[in-house]
């Protein structure tokens, strides 16, 4: 959604903020400690990835807040 801005923070977790109420809605961990080093969102926005240090690439649906695939 448009009113939804996604930022990886140095110390791993991702949080999802809404711009309308102007606060996060979630807070996602994809691993223990770390920095985030990017996110992106799909352009239809039901997909989020994120990159870190760990070797995987998480995939996330934004529907359900769960990791639907892991890229090598």
């Amino acid at each position: 959604a448009d009113d939804r801005v996604v930022v990886g923070m140095d110390d791993g977790q991702v949080k999802i903020w809404d711009l309308k109420k102007g606060e996060v809605t979630k807070t996602l961990e994809p691993r223990q400690g770390g920095t985030i080093w990017s996110v992106d969102v799909s352009s239809d926005g039901r997909y989020l990835v994120t990159t870190c240090d760990d070797a995987g690439v998480p995939v996330w649906n934004m529907n359900n807040f769960r990791v639907e695939l892991t890229l090598p």
